[in-house]
């Protein structure tokens, strides 16, 4: 069994199954596909530093952030030698950044599924430091993950969590809350905080949204 939050995401990042695979490799390749490469990016919930790696050679700058110690230490240490690549541990509702800093912004792996209640104040912060007309590029669980989000809690966290079938509301106890979504939702979400919706994609457990800020 693995002991931590971080073990068990890189574990599911990099060998990938079923609906997550198809997620994983459909956001890799929408994002590549619609990225600007001039521009400086911050990945929010970069853990391990997944996304940095994808990044790296086709920015300008990247910046990952993540509320986690561990996932911290190890992503540090993994992108030492690159000197695109910064990481810091920092939380999403409060960016340490100033106003328009970024072209992009990242948020992948369906990290915004757990952003629960304090996700407007998140989104806020992501504007904020998001250049006007910046991308804001993410993903979230899909109308259809459930049967493989199941599997998922099951695997790592069974009796540890609770699940409500009728929205997809899921409780780890003193861990972390994760929704899903379907795309009139997220574009409903998106919108009412200030971003348009440019492109959005459905793969896997995944709806992908390319977005720019209004």
């Amino acid at each position: 069994m693995k002991s931590s939050s971080l073990e068990i995401w890189e574990e599911m990042a990099r060998k990938p199954v079923g609906g997550y695979k198809e997620g994983l490799d459909s956001e890799k390749k929408f994002l590549i596909e619609n990225l600007s490469e001039d521009e400086k990016v911050l990945d929010i919930g970069s853990g391990f530093g997944r996304v940095l790696e994808v990044l790296s050679p086709k920015v300008k700058e990247i910046i990952g952030i993540d509320n986690d110690e561990e996932a911290v230490k190890e992503s540090v240490k993994l992108n030492e030698n690159n000197k695109k690549v910064k990481v810091l541990l920092m939380d999403a509702e409060n960016l340490e950044f100033s106003d328009g800093e970024f072209g992009i912004v990242t948020c992948l792996g369906g990290t915004p599924s757990n952003f629960g209640k304090t996700r407007n104040k998140i989104y806020s912060e992501i504007k904020r430091v998001l250049k006007k007309k910046g991308l804001f590029f993410c993903s979230v669980y899909n109308e259809d993950a459930l049967k493989d989000r199941v599997n998922y809690y099951e695997k790592y966290y069974s009796g540890k969590y609770t699940l409500n079938k009728e929205t997809g509301y899921v409780e780890v106890k003193d861990k972390f809350v994760s929704e899903q979504f379907s795309q009139d939702q997220m574009k409903n979400i998106l919108n009412e905080n200030g971003f348009e919706v440019l492109k959005t994609i459905k793969a896997g457990v995944l709806n992908i949204f390319l977005s720019r800020s209004k």
